[in-house]
């Protein structure tokens, strides 16, 4: 039997596997040499070289949007690529369960809880997934614990373990710094790195509280419209922040997917170094209280940590060192985006072996 999972958004993928074997896990980017590429026109047309019929081909692309986006990759596959689909699976409403998915089963745990962050996730009836808390065993169905989204001014209708105030999460805070400072809101690690290079300054607010990155700092009035351009949003977040004038890029927000000119004045660099310090500061210390509520409403002593927070490999240091020696710690390699075609996958595991809905 062949599985193929597909990742249609940005840091698009593919993941093959025949039976529980994996043959091929491919970014579009290593072949189109392009950053974050979006559209796995290159992947899919590397699977005609191992099979030319696919099982089960479960997609996901991000937001959830409702466009005729995958059936232009249908299309591309099975009539481009002479690759006969028997049957499709969409799980666009999955985002952050998928990144709990590609870390347990790379974990190699028969039992974990995982912890998901990043930016923001799928968008749900009842808003916007922004971090996610979740018991898996190889056993049992996998259950969401706890979850927070960014979205309309009342939570109607969400589940018992959704958080009710609402919050912007802290990679939606560290992609705006990202922003804010000149870099694309997804150059997270450009910031981690400039924060080696500041200091403590009082004059900077809080950005990052246990609340999870909603603050005085920001212009946030607790709504956030997912239609919104993505851009746009994160733009917003650094709204009329006196410390940071005259250190960040002339963002124009009339103007969408254009780059501006980053005319900084060399006397602000210092204050950038330590913004991007306080940010990264921060986002330590509230990525392990987060891991540590994981560990506790779990009561498990294995955690799997995925999502496009975890790629700051300063905090997964810092965090291993700060854990109970009880405690397995495991960080999933592929926590970005172009891991969801890995959940994707595994989630047809799931689907077959009757743990998945």
């Amino acid at each position: 039997m062949w599985i193929l999972g597909l990742c249609t958004s940005h840091d698009s993928s593919v993941t093959l596997f025949k039976d529980e074997e994996l043959v091929l896990h491919l970014s579009e980017e290593r072949l189109s040499h392009r950053k974050h590429d979006s559209g796995p026109f290159y992947t899919l047309a590397t699977i005609k070289k191992y099979t030319d019929v696919i099982d089960y081909c479960a997609f996901s692309y991000i937001n959830n949007a409702k466009d005729n986006t995958i059936t232009a990759f249908k299309k591309y596959l099975e009539t481009i690529c002479n690759v006969k689909v028997k049957n499709w699976i969409d799980l666009s409403a999955e985002h952050h369960s998928l990144h709990a998915l590609t870390a347990f089963y790379n974990s190699g745990f028969d039992d974990a809880v995982a912890v998901v962050l990043d930016g923001a996730g799928s968008d749900k009836d009842y808003g916007k997934e922004v971090e996610s808390i979740f018991s898996i065993s190889k056993l049992d169905h996998m259950k969401c614990l706890y979850a927070s989204v960014l979205g309309t001014s009342f939570v109607y209708g969400a589940p018992d373990y959704v958080d009710l105030n609402q919050k912007m999460g802290p990679g939606l805070v560290y992609a705006s710094v990202s922003l804010g400072l000149g870099f694309c809101e997804t150059d997270c690690g450009k910031v981690m790195g400039l924060s080696a290079y500041g200091k403590d300054d009082e004059n900077i607010k809080q950005m990052i509280s246990k609340r999870g990155g909603v603050s005085s700092t920001f212009r946030y009035d607790g709504f956030y419209d997912p239609a919104v351009n993505y851009r746009t949003s994160v733009g917003y977040s650094l709204w009329d922040y006196p410390y940071i004038k005259g250190c960040v890029k002339d963002y124009d927000m009339t103007v969408t997917g254009k780059d501006f000119p980053m005319n900084f004045d060399k006397d602000q660099d210092q204050k950038r170094k330590n913004l991007a310090y306080k940010v990264q500061k921060e986002f330590e210390e509230y990525i392990l209280f987060f891991v540590k509520k994981a560990l506790e409403i779990s009561g498990k002593k294995n955690i799997v940590f995925s999502g496009g927070c975890a790629l700051n490999c300063v905090n997964n240091y810092k965090l291993l060192n700060q854990l109970p020696e009880d405690v397995n710690l495991y960080v999933e390699p592929v926590c970005a985006d172009d891991g969801i075609s890995f959940g994707a996958a595994y989630a047809v595991f799931e689907y077959l072996n009757k743990n998945y809905d």
